[in-house]
């Protein structure tokens, strides 16, 4: 659930079927609140409010604060990566911004939320 979560959330921000510029101005909105308008805050909410009922629902552990910084440490990059063009493009080994650093990236943070939810040891 947690891995297919996550790759989920993944693809709509890194859909190869769009050009590059159409992904980095879905994560700026998201980012910034902007070219959405008012259903940036809600969508926001929602994304975050699912990412923590996951985490309670696999880790047992009911504790808000944590539920919500491990969402945070899932959704994050991404907003990261929409800050800049420049900045995604640069972080690849490629130096193209392209899918198979996106799917990397995926593969640390999916790793990363299974062993803090303690689905793995290592």
């Amino acid at each position: 659930m947690v891995s297919d979560l996550i790759d989920i959330y993944f693809r709509s921000y890194g859909d190869e079927t769009q050009p590059k510029w159409m992904n980095m101005l879905l994560l700026r909105s998201v980012l910034t609140g902007q070219w959405i308008g008012g259903e940036h805050e809600q969508i926001c909410r929602q994304v975050l409010e699912l990412f923590c009922d996951v985490f309670h629902r696999v880790s047992g552990n009911d504790d808000r604060m944590t539920a919500i910084c491990w969402a945070m440490s899932i959704v994050s990059p991404a907003f990261l990566l929409g800050a800049s063009n420049t900045d995604f493009v640069s972080l690849s080994s490629s130096g193209t911004g392209s899918r198979t650093f996106l799917r990397r990236l995926q593969s640390t943070i999916t790793k990363q939320a299974l062993f803090t939810a303690g689905l793995i040891d290592k």
